[in-house]
């Protein structure tokens, strides 16, 4: 019965779905302590959601396919897994819809093209890479930095345990063989979609109070006590705002919020500490908090505490547009 119900599964999935279902995880091609994905891969991954379908260009990027030297006005996006759009199809990232939006705005100007370079798991370190490797290759007129607070962790002066190596190893490994049989895959997804269904989603509707706040605590309670020195990933965003501007590019930070940030202000400080280091460092920088939070329907706009639904990123490329296009943005050029 089982070997039956694998092999059905297996069919069902080969006949119905557009892709290799598996983990992302799987396609994650690694250079020294850069990666992305594999370039030309279609993978279905089963989330508490449902499946999604992403979709890898000859660049090792989620998106359509973009020619370097392809004509048009390029506006590259560098960010983790929320700008990946992690959980959501392609077309509905901000990214995309910020593209959608300008060129049925403005269809007297010269259309824009999004260039999507956010990889689950980035950190500024690695978006730094995509900017040298790959980035600046499209002679981009606008670059958009996506932030969040993981991408700021304590120094650590020492290697990592090898404990800590042995667990992550195992971890990798658990994944690969949950996502590479698929009664364990699909037993996961159900129980994942049964979990949010009855509690997450419940809890947010009915008490937004007990929503897990356990990072945006910790990331508070690292900023009031460690200097810009003392955390990593302030210097790599300064490192992305000069290698920007020695190529002639305006650069925008943004910093998206922990869902749980909707609803309180307790942790304001991590906005804050990353909005003062901007403005030391003269990065033009935007936060979509206030405007969050001022939205009337403000709890549908997550999937989860940190990845942004299909309406999250809906909202995110509105309030862009008239920053980056209209002029509203202090040191973006009004040609945008």
């Amino acid at each position: 019965m089982i070997v039956a119900l694998e092999l059905s599964i297996r069919i069902l999935e080969r006949a119905l779905l557009d892709g290799d279902v598996g983990s992302l995880h799987h396609y994650v091609v690694t250079d020294g302590n850069f990666f992305y994905c594999q370039p030309g891969a279609k993978v279905v991954q089963p989330e508490r959601y449902g499946n999604t379908s992403y979709s890898i260009n000859s660049h090792g990027f989620r998106g359509k396919e973009i020619e370097v030297r392809s004509s048009g006005r390029k506006v590259l996006f560098l960010g983790d897994s929320i700008a990946f759009g992690l959980y959501v199809d392609h077309k509905f990232t901000y990214p995309m819809l910020l593209e959608e939006m300008h060129n049925k705005k403005f269809p007297d100007r010269y259309p824009i093209k999004s260039v999507n370079l956010a990889i689950f798991a980035y950190t500024p370190r690695q978006e730094l890479q995509a900017l040298e490797r790959t980035g600046l290759k499209f002679r981009p007129e606008l670059i958009v930095l996506q932030l969040y607070m993981n991408d700021f962790q304590p120094r650590v002066q020492s290697a990592p345990s090898r404990i800590e190596v042995l667990w992550q190893r195992l971890f990798v490994l658990k994944e690969q063989l949950v996502f590479r049989i698929a009664l364990l895959r699909r037993g996961r997804q159900a129980l994942q979609m049964l979990t949010y269904n009855l509690v997450h989603d419940q809890r947010r509707k009915h008490f937004v109070n007990t929503l897990n706040d356990d990072e945006p605590r910790r990331k508070a309670e690292m900023f009031r006590q460690l200097s810009d020195k003392e955390i990593e990933g302030f210097s790599e965003v300064e490192q992305i705002h000069l290698r920007s501007r020695a190529a002639s590019v305006p650069l925008v930070a943004m910093l998206i919020p922990n869902e749980v940030q909707l609803t309180s202000d307790k942790f304001d400080i991590i906005n804050e500490r990353v909005k003062d280091f901007c403005r030391r460092k003269g990065i033009p920088f935007v936060d979509p908090l206030a405007s969050m939070r001022a939205f009337d329907r403000k709890l549908i706009l997550f999937c989860d505490g940190s990845h942004l639904s299909v309406a999250g990123h809906r909202f995110v490329a509105e309030w862009l547009l008239p920053l980056l296009f209209q002029g509203e943005l202090s040191g973006i050029p009004r040609k945008l």
